[in-house]
């Protein structure tokens, strides 16, 4: 199980800042939360994609939601936070937990991601708890989706904290 996680993960964060939206005008919208206690907002959003239909290209053929957004200009090393949801089904509104051993939830693999600097510090989510990380999308359509996040990321590369704690997390982006 735990591979599975690490693929999905991997494949994730490679969908999350490998592809870009066909759309001329771009995704919009912010991602706000508590972060270790300080209110930070992303709204400068970077990419936004809902796969209503599975990939035949992708890991596994899942259906995928990504979306990130950065404090300020991503490429002069602005924060940047992510959210990626991928499964065998399609994305709907409901919550998603990261773990796999919650009975009667949907239990799709999750992965957040928090990168400051350009890169040089970075925290991701991981299976070492119980529901460490959730996501509840509270509304989705083909144009946008809202919802809610918190979770525990834990320091992957660089400096910092063993942990960041995310809470009170919201989203509303346009794809």
């Amino acid at each position: 199980m735990k591979k599975l996680l690490l693929l999905s993960g991997i494949a994730g964060f490679a969908l999350f800042f490998s592809c870009k939206k066909s759309s001329p005008a771009g995704p919009s919208g912010s991602i706000t939360a508590m972060v270790n206690g300080v209110q930070t907002s992303f709204n400068h959003v970077t990419y936004a994609k809902d796969s209503t239909n599975p990939n035949p290209n992708a890991l596994l053929n899942a259906y995928a939601l990504a979306i990130s957004a950065s404090t300020g200009n991503a490429s002069s090393g602005s924060p940047v936070f992510g959210i990626t949801i991928t499964g065998p089904y399609a994305i709907t509104k409901g919550t998603y937990y990261l773990d796999s051993v919650t009975v009667g939830v949907k239990t799709d693999p999750i992965y957040l991601s928090y990168i400051i600097g350009s890169g040089s510090t970075e925290y991701e989510s991981n299976s070492y708890g119980a529901n460490n990380c959730a996501v509840t999308i509270t509304s989705i359509s083909s144009t946008n989706v809202q919802g809610t996040f918190s979770g525990v990321l834990y320091l992957l590369n660089g400096n910092g904290p063993l942990i960041d704690t995310f809470t009170n997390g919201k989203f509303n982006v346009n794809f």
